[in-house]
């Protein structure tokens, strides 16, 4: 019982891991292009 209550909670944190990651990255990858296209026009 202890030992799946243990691969429950692993189960959980790497899954929570992943989904922050690919969240993470996903908000990265659209930041960049958004702040490269409105700094283009005010440096220029």
């Amino acid at each position: 019982m202890l030992v799946f209550a243990l691969v429950l909670l692993w189960l959980a944190a790497c899954l929570g891991v992943i989904s922050i990651w690919v969240l993470g990255w996903v908000s990265h990858g659209s930041r960049e292009t958004d702040a490269s296209e409105t700094h283009e026009p005010i440096t220029r």
